[in-house]
């Protein structure tokens, strides 16, 4: 299964408390079924640029720099087709009767425009505009 892994799976991933089915389900993937969006990429990158300086702030900046570095080129960026049909997929959850964030959208965008399941734990949104998940948290 190729893989588009959502902010929440990475965020879980590097948690040392994190879920360990999640970690498996991470774990388990072979590198050319992993993918990451660029939104992604902002989103952490705000979370730790957000946190004061401390140990945990090294540590994240670390970790997420070796995460760059590993998926290098598995980061799809966000480009006009992926904007175009970002669009469409938020105006037709509307039209369904639900706002989905920006970054939600422009990742299930992406994840459609290149074949991608969604791992995330937050299904509602990604259903809401039509694109495949996979939740590891309910997988056990």
């Amino acid at each position: 299964m190729r893989c588009l892994l959502d902010t929440c799976v990475l965020s879980d991933v590097q948690r040392d408390g994190g879920d360990p089915g999640v970690k498996e389900a991470v774990r388990t993937l072979r590198a050319e079924e992993a993918f990451l969006s660029s939104v992604t990429i902002a989103e952490l990158s705000r979370g730790i640029a957000r946190l004061s300086s401390s140990r945990r702030k090294t540590t994240l900046s670390r970790w997420y720099a070796g995460l760059v570095a590993h998926y290098g080129e598995r980061i799809i960026a966000f480009d006009v087709e992926i904007a175009d049909m970002a669009g469409r997929l938020a105006a037709h959850a509307e039209r369904n009767g639900t706002t989905v964030p920006l970054a939600d959208v422009v990742i299930a965008a992406t994840a459609a425009r290149h074949g991608l399941v969604v791992m995330t734990r937050n299904e509602r949104h990604y259903r809401a505009l039509g694109v495949e998940t996979s939740n590891p948290w309910s997988q056990r």
